[in-house]
């Protein structure tokens, strides 16, 4: 294609070559119907395609919340009432989703195979744009009135209580209230993902007119990605949507101010909060960027504020961070602290957690005050170059994050996209950077010019202290009574109850033969066995083992250093968490800290020490046994990834952290257990599903309780007991733990290009040498047992284990629940754990869909068959009735024996699961996978038999994995994380263990 050439009444407005995703970019625009389309075409078989409308909100209700799940439920040529969970159950995406953000709403896909993107892609075009917006999907996903089997009314819905879990959170609270004080009086002041206490009043009509209004062509914008020709994604997009609409719609008008409202400079805002929480506040400085001023050029201020971001307080040693923490103002920079820039008009947020209410203006005091001596003695030249490595490192590396790295490009487009630039502007980003470091070249000023600018005169600020208040959450309970009273009180109780009716009906009612197969899905026979092997070699450097892992990394090396934490006595296992983030950064012998993480930062990319274990599957139990100083061990990874041009400076640093840690700056010590303490605390309510998931295993095997022990919410209780013990104590601790694993012995895994390795093995030798690394011994031997107790929490019996319903019930703040718990499923390497992988991911995308969130209200639900550690695992997510989704769990079981699955179905699911089978990697994933099957017993070889197996199920083969988990025992644990107000009399009595949180 040309520039001005015209294909099907789409116009080539422009061509670029993207040097940083080595891709072409043709950009057109339909001129008749007024859609946009933005091809990156490069050589890619992992094809991505996204459709982007802007929705700026003009209240609370949050339509474009709603409407992103309601047309996902139906539409004209695919008239089903979960065409989404068909897709998610059938094919081999490897992401679809969709995302509701402040001022847009995007619906991304990607599949490897091509028949498989176009299915993805006619579903979803077809959804966005021909949706059947049911009057019984609205109540299903907005908000309903709902009766229990005592007759007692509650308001419901999928929308509804994924919000209500929202609000649960409080750094969610706090990230609402810094954005609302900068927005009133702009489109950024309604929450476009809806507020609990407004989502009830969003009608059907009000959601068909936003429909009509936003999702035309004429708004939409169509962002691509991969090998398949422009013409063919063209052509499809002409059938399948511009042929088919009467009308084209306007674009929508994207202007922030919609009234003029005067600034509120200080903000008094509060939270959920638990009885015996600290009360202590988030003091957060807010900065905004005008529209007016943002316009000018988007791309330029978009990146000149994420380098001030990362430059003052990217790090513990960026300049505002480090006054901060010094201050012992409060427990750690807070989590709000950044940078959007996915809004007409930006945001930047700093502040800090853990502040008393009276030490709150402090804190503002001290940010201006850094500020100004920054912009009065400049930037230091450590600080500047540790910034510029942060991005170097960032441009070169292709990261896979939850889908693949063409959702990065395809938000990068977007950012300037939906504002009328160019998609191409704020997509080169290498580009911008260069011109940022020329500008810092030749003006010495240029970076205090930028602080003056976006912060010290910036008139557009506020300054928001917010904190933990019981009053606030007997306040959300009273709202949300007069809430459901109001609701009950526009209508008859007789007709809410057929209003609900008429929803079961739908839900329930059988679909028809003709429409249950109308999503075209691959054929098995057309599915290929990849070959997932990775080759790992390994060889011996002065008796340390030496993994390498060849891939083209782009320039950049992976390097991990592997000690084994087996060596140690089970008493230390619950610090070794604390201690791997202290180790890197509390300085070396008579090198400060500050110092020290300026050294790492300004010369590589990352420097980390993290925990490590996993299960071996059964059928490497032999291997263990043969080789046991390697595998089936526990470990703490030592890991870090420089620009291969700084290999020998970057192993001269992590040398000196391993020979000069002494763990004597007890001060620094204390600072970064707050800040632990502050993060594991503020994870608890988005991650209770994951807590969760980790409760339920940690009596299982010794590594389900090592996992729990190092990752769980037993961690929260070891660092609340840490932070009694003193650091002084915990130093020498620390000292203890470090000699001991020094001696243990260490394996050394890299990944890198041919020149990056080459250049390593040289280094190596001299390396080991001077480190005083030593050959692996043996691991520890210990019982088990002993792991199990250090799980064991204190709590409030209720129950004996033996009439126990649910094991244990950790109680949270917020109003929804997260449930968990496990059944045995089969070995690893046989072709029963393929089939139970397949049979979890069918009723996950089915049955268990259906009852737990299309009629339970729960946001998510999760079962999957973890065929390593021996157990399928059942959860929900953010559930207004976790306790009864346990029990609804349990009965299905009972009866899953005599369930039916036909071959077609059977076909489908095998599809989906081979998904997750063939996902790609990145080169820095496919390193760590070679290393980890090297180090756990798994190899390529047992992948391509699991395909193999896979590809070969029948529904015969179902029907006996069906009947096995209909008499698997349980295992492990049954947990209910929850909220108090969902912890009935009734179910007390039916729990073993009520455990309160120390937060």
């Amino acid at each position: 294609m040309k520039k001005g050439e015209v294909y099907k009444g789409f116009e080539v407005i422009d061509i670029k070559k993207i040097p940083g995703c080595a891709s072409k970019g043709v950009y057109l625009i339909h001129k008749e119907s007024g859609l946009e389309v933005f091809h990156l075409v490069n050589k890619d078989p992992e094809n991505l395609f996204a459709f982007a409308f802007n929705t700026p909100s003009k209240d609370s209700t949050g339509a474009a919340h709603v409407l992103e799940h309601s047309v996902l439920c139906g539409s004209k040529k695919y008239p089903l009432k979960d065409p989404f969970l068909q897709l998610a159950n059938q094919s081999i995406n490897t992401y679809l989703n969709a995302y509701t953000a402040s001022d847009r709403t995007v619906f991304p896909a990607s599949s490897p195979e091509k028949s498989d993107y176009f299915n993805l892609m006619s579903v979803y075009a077809d959804a966005v744009f021909f949706p059947l917006l049911k009057e019984e999907i609205f109540s299903q996903e907005c908000c309903r009135v709902e009766y229990d089997e005592k007759n007692t009314p509650s308001l419901q819905g999928v929308v509804y209580n994924e919000m209500k879990g929202v609000y649960s959170s409080f750094d969610s609270v706090v990230s609402s209230e810094d954005e609302s004080s900068l927005s009133r009086g702009t489109i950024y002041e309604y929450d476009s993902g809806g507020n609990p206490f407004v989502i009830p009043t969003l009608t059907h009509k009000a959601l068909k007119a936003f429909h009509k209004k936003y999702y035309c062509t004429s708004n939409c914008r169509v962002f691509l990605y991969g090998n398949i020709p422009t013409e063919e994604q063209l052509d499809f997009l002409y059938e399948n949507v511009i042929a088919r609409c009467r009308s084209y719609g306007k674009p929508a008008v994207m202007k922030s101010v919609i009234r003029k409202t005067p600034a509120e400079h200080f903000v008094e805002a509060y939270g959920p909060c638990e009885e015996n929480s600290d009360k202590k506040s988030v003091s957060n400085i807010n900065w905004k960027i005008s529209e007016e001023d943002f316009r000018k050029d988007i791309s330029r201020i978009s990146l000149e504020v994420m380098f001030l971001s990362d430059l003052l307080w990217g790090d513990d040693c960026a300049p505002v961070t480090k006054a901060l923490l010094e201050s012992g103002l409060g427990d750690d920079i807070s989590h709000q602290s950044g940078v959007d820039v996915n809004r007409l008009e930006p945001v930047i947020t700093l502040g800090m957690c853990g502040v008393q209410k009276e030490k709150a203006p402090e804190v503002r005091k001290l940010i201006l005050k850094v500020l100004e001596d920054v912009c009065r003695n400049g930037i230091s030249k450590g600080d500047y170059e540790r910034a510029v490595m942060g991005f170097e490192v960032a441009n070169r590396e292709v990261l896979r994050f939850n889908g693949p790295y063409s959702l990065v490009l395809m938000r990068r487009s977007l950012r300037g996209w939906c504002y009328g630039e160019k998609p191409w502007t704020t997509l080169m980003f290498a580009d911008e950077f260069d011109r940022l470091k020329k500008r810092a070249a030749a003006d010495k000023n240029y970076i205090t010019s930028l602080i003056k600018k976006y912060f010290l005169d910036n008139p557009d600020w506020s300054f928001v202290v917010t904190t933990p208040s019981l009053e606030w959450n007997s306040n959300r309970d009273s709202i949300e009574k007069k809430l459901l009273k109001e609701r009950i009180a526009q209508s008859t109780v007789p007709e809410l109850k057929a209003e609900l009716k008429k929803m079961y009906d739908f839900q329930n009612a059988p679909v028809p033969e003709k429409a249950r197969n109308c999503i075209p899905h691959l054929k098995v026979s057309s599915l290929k066995k990849i070959d997932d092997r990775i080759d790992t070699k390994h060889t011996l450097v002065d008796g340390i083992p030496l993994f390498t892992n060849e891939e083209n990394t782009n320039g950049i090396t992976y390097a991990d250093i592997w000690f084994p934490a087996d060596v140690l006595k089970s008493s230390y296992y619950p610090y070794l968490p604390l201690f791997c983030e202290c180790i890197v950064q509390c300085g070396w012998k008579d090198v400060d800290w500050n110092d020290a993480l300026l050294k790492i930062q300004r010369t590589m990319g990352s420097l980390s020490f993290t925990t490590k274990a996993s299960a071996v599957p059964e059928c490497s139990s032999q291997l263990a046994r043969e080789e046991p100083l390697t595998v089936g061990r526990e470990w703490l990874c030592m890991r870090f990834k420089f620009l291969s041009e700084y290999a020998a400076q970057s192993f001269e640093i992590v040398k000196d952290c391993i020979c000069r840690t002494d763990f004597s700056d007890t001060e620094r010590i204390k600072t970064i257990i707050n800040a632990v303490y502050a993060n594991a605390a503020s994870s608890i309510v988005s991650g209770a599903h994951v807590y969760a998931a980790m409760r339920s295993s940690c009596t299982d095997s010794r590594n389900g309780a090592v996992n729990e022990i190092w990752q769980g919410i037993t961690q929260v209780f070891t660092l609340k007991k840490i932070m009694k013990e003193g650091e002084a104590g915990v130093a020498k601790k620390f000292r203890k733990i470090f000699s001991a694993i020094k001696k243990g012995g260490c394996l050394i895994h890299i990944t890198s290009d041919s020149d990056g390795l080459e250049s390593v093995k040289k280094l190596l030798p001299s390396f080991i040498k001077r480190s005083a690394l030593v050959p692996l011994k043996k691991k520890r031997n210990i019982k088990d047992g002993k792991f199990y107790k250090l799980t064991e929490l204190p709590g409030k019996n209720c129950a004996g284990s033996e009439t126990a319903l649910y094991d244990e019930v950790v109680i949270i703040p917020g109003t929804v629940g997260y449930a968990s718990t496990n059944i045995k499923c089969s070995p690893y390497d046989t072709k029963e754990a393929m089939e139970d992988c397949v049979l979890t991911h069918y009723l996950e995308t089915t049955d268990l869909w259906k009852k737990i969130r299309t009629e339970g209200g729960a946001y998510g639900v999760f079962f999957s068959a973890n065929s390593i550690s021996g157990y399928s695992k059942f959860g929900t997510y953010r559930d207004p009735k976790p306790f009864l989704s346990i029990d609804t769990f349990r009965k299905y079981l009972e009866e899953i024996g005599s369930k039916e699955i036909d071959a077609v179905d059977v076909e489908k699911s095998i599809t989906g699961t081979y998904s997750a089978e063939i996902e790609p990697k990145s080169p820095a994933t496919r390193g760590m996978t070679g290393i980890f099957r090297e180090l756990y017993g798994f190899s390529g070889e047992q992948k391509l038999r699991r395909l193999e197996w896979l590809l070969k199920i029948t529904p015969e083969d179902l029907r006996n994995a069906a009947l096995r988990f209909e008499a698997a025992p349980r295992k492990g644990k049954t947990v209910v994380f929850t909220s108090k107000t969902l912890l009935s009399d009734k179910i007390e009595k039916k729990s073993g263990k009520i455990i309160t949180l120390p937060l």
